[in-house]
C-alpha cells in the first residue's frame, strides 16, 4: 500500500499551495522540504534577534495570490501596501512610484528636455499596465485544469489576446534598447535604463513600473511568519509536513512515478508525486534517465539552454537606529538608489557590483508594532551579481561544504561593500551598524535549490524562452510539477497559481485511477 496519497517537493508558496489544496480535497498529503525551514525563495531568518526576509522583499498579487488564498480559506487583512521610493544621483531624483504618470512626470521634472519622449515612453508603458490589469481581473484562480478547462481557458485567451497584441512590440525588444531609441541621453534614460531585470522586454519594463505602484504587498510579521502560518494550516488539515528531508531521486515504474527516495536512502511511495522543486533538477537529476521520454529530453535541452534571471546579492543589517528613525530615512519600506552612472548589469572586475543600482527594504520598520519591538531595526540591501564572478564566488563549479577560505574572504569583503552602497543610500547607516552577514547566490542555490541563485525563473525577455520552456505539466505518468520554472514569467502569485493547477490535475488523475 502506498504510504501517503501524494508526495509533495518543496514547501516554497506552489509546494505549499499544492499540499493544502490536495489535504482539502481529502488525499493524505506529505509535504518534503529540504531545508529545516518554508519559504524556498520567500523564506525569512533571524539573527541576533533581527528579522531579515532572505529572497522575496514583498510579493505580487496580480489578481492572482488574494484570491487564491481566499478560495483555501486563507484569506488575510493583515497584508499592507509595499511602497517604493526611488533616490537618483543624477537628476536629483526623489520620489515615491505611486502610478505610471506620476513617475513620468517626475521624471520630466529632473530632464525636461526629455519631456515629449517621456510621453511617447509611458503610452507604451500604459498598454503594459493595462495588459497586466486586464490579466488582474481574468479571475485565473477559477481555471479548471485538464480537458475540462478547455473552453474556459479558450475564453480567457479570447479576452486577453487584444490587450496583449497592442503590446507586442514590446515582448520582443529589450527595454535598454527601446530606451536608447527613444530617450535623449541624460537622467531620464540613465534612471530607466538602470532599473530593472537586466535584458527583460519592454512590456515588462511597464509592468514593473505599473507593479511597483500599485501591486507589491507585505504580510504582518513578515514573509516567513507567513509561510509558518501556511504550514500550520496543512497540519491542522491533517497533512504530514517534514523538513530537512532532501529527495535524492522519483521511484519509477513502467513509466509511472511510484514515490521518492530521501538522501537517508529510505523511500515514501505514493499514489501521485508534485514536484515543486525546479524543472531542470527535476529532469535532470531526480528522474532516472532511462525513464525520460524523447520529449522529455527535448524539454531538459530547452531548459538549460534558456537564460535565467539575474540572481542578488544581499547583505542582512542590524542597524542601532530605532524604527522610527529609520521610517524617517526611508520614507518607504522600499528604497531603490541608483548611484550616477549605475548600470542595470552587474559589470565585470572585483567592484562592479559597486556600480549598480541597489534595493534597501525596511519592512520591520513599518510593522503596526515596530515601535515597541525594541531599538534596533533591520534592512536588506539587495543588487544583482554575476553567479561566474570571482570562479563562482570563490567555489569553483563544486559548491562543497565547508566552504573554502577564498570564499569566507570574499564574502567579508562583499560584506563591507555593501554597506558601503547602504551608506550612499541612507547616510550614516556605516556608523550604526551592529550586526551585518552576506547572502550570495551560491547561499541561494543551497537553501532553495534554484540554480544559480536565479531569482525570478527564466529571462523576461520572449525571444530568449523556447515554446518548450514556457510550461510543464506532465512527464511520467503521476508525476506533476510547479513553480517558477513551470509557469512564466516567474512570480510568487504565477507560482502560487501553477501550485493549485498541479494539485487539481493530480486530484483528476487519481479520481480517475489513471
Amino acid at each position: 500500500m502506498p504510504e501517503a496519497d501524494v508526495v509533495v517537493i518543496g514547501g516554497g508558496v506552489s509546494g505549499m499551495i499544492a499540499a493544502i489544496r490536495l489535504q482539502q480535497a481529502g488525499l493524505q498529503t506529505l509535504l518534503l522540504e529540504q531545508n529545516h525551514q518554508l519559504g524556498g525563495l520567500a523564506a525569512g531568518i533571524e539573527r541576533k534577534g533581527f528579522y531579515f526576509d532572505v529572497g522575496c522583499q514583498s510579493v505580487i498579487n496580480g489578481g492572482i495570490l488574494f484570491p487564491l488564498l481566499e478560495q483555501l480559506g486563507l484569506a488575510d487583512d493583515r497584508w499592507r501596501r509595499a511602497r517604493f521610493r526611488v533616490l537618483a544621483q543624477e537628476g536629483d531624483y526623489d520620489f515615491e512610484a505611486d502610478g505610471l504618470s506620476q513617475v513620468r512626470d517626475q521624471l520630466s521634472c529632473g530632464d525636461p528636455r526629455a519631456g515629449p519622449a517621456l510621453r511617447t515612453v509611458f503610452r507604451q508603458h500604459e498598454l503594459a499596465a493595462r495588459a497586466i490589469d486586464a490579466v488582474r481581473t481574468r479571475h485565473l484562480v477559477q481555471l479548471r485544469a485538464g480537458r475540462g478547462g478547455l473552453l474556459q481557458r479558450a475564453g480567457l485567451l479570447a479576452g486577453l489576446a487584444w490587450p496583449l497584441l497592442r503590446c507586442h512590440a514590446g515582448w520582443r525588444e529589450r527595454y535598454e534598447d527601446f530606451y536608447a531609441r527613444t530617450l535623449p541621453p541624460g537622467p531620464a534614460r540613465s534612471l530607466l535604463t538602470s532599473l530593472g531585470y537586466p535584458g527583460m522586454s519592454t512590456f515588462f519594463a511597464g509592468a514593473v513600473w505599473d507593479c511597483w505602484s500599485h501591486d507589491y504587498w507585505y504580510p504582518h510579521g513578515g514573509l516567513q511568519r507567513w509561510f509558518d502560518a501556511l504550514g500550520s494550516h496543512f497540519g491542522a488539515l491533517g497533512g504530514d509536513l517534514r523538513c530537512k528531508s532532501r529527495v535524492e531521486r522519483l521511484l519509477c515504474s513502467r513509466g509511472r512515478c511510484t514515490g521518492v527516495e530521501l538522501a537517508d536512502g529510505s523511500r515514501i511511495t505514493a499514489r501521485a508525486t508534485v514536484a515543486s522543486a525546479d524543472l531542470g533538477q527535476v529532469l535532470g537529476r531526480l528522474v532516472p534517465a532511462d525513464q525520460l521520454r524523447p520529449r522529455e529530453r527535448r524539454q531538459l535541452a530547452a531548459l538549460r539552454a534558456t537564460p535565467l534571471t539575474t540572481p542578488l546579492l544581499a547583505c542582512y543589517v542590524g542597524l542601532s537606529w530605532a524604527p522610527a528613525e529609520l521610517r524617517r530615512r526611508m520614507g518607504a519600506a522600499h528604497l531603490f538608489h541608483v548611484p550616477r552612472g549605475a548600470s542595470s548589469l552587474p559589470l565585470p572586475g572585483a567592484d562592479g557590483h559597486l556600480r549598480c543600482w541597489i534595493q534597501v527594504a525596511a519592512h520591520s520598520a513599518f510593522e503596526p508594532d515596530a515601535d515597541a519591538a525594541g531599538a534596533g531595526s533591520s534592512v536588506v540591501v539587495q543588487c544583482f551579481t554575476d553567479p561566474a564572478w570571482q570562479n563562482r564566488f570563490g567555489v569553483g563549479d563544486a559548491a562543497a561544504l565547508p566552504r573554502p577560505r577564498a570564499y569566507q574572504d570574499l564574502t567579508l569583503r562583499l560584506r563591507a561593500d555593501l554597506i558601503q552602497l547602504l551608506d550612499r543610500a541612507l547616510p550614516g547607516a556605516a556608523e550604526a551598524v551592529v550586526y551585518a552577514d552576506v547572502g550570495t547566490p551560491l547561499s541561494t542555490e543551497r537553501f532553495t535549490r534554484s540554480p544559480l541563485g536565479s531569482s525570478a525563473g527564466f529571462s523576461w525577455f520572449l525571444p530568449d524562452v523556447p515554446v518548450s520552456a514556457l510550461g510543464w505539466r506532465r512527464g511520467l505518468r503521476r508525476l506533476f510539477a510547479c513553480g517558477q520554472t513551470t509557469i512564466w514569467p516567474g512570480s510568487v502569485a504565477l507560482s502560487a497559481l501553477s501550485g493549485k493547477i498541479a494539485a487539481d490535475l493530480a486530484i483528476q488523475d487519481i479520481a480517475r485511477g489513471g
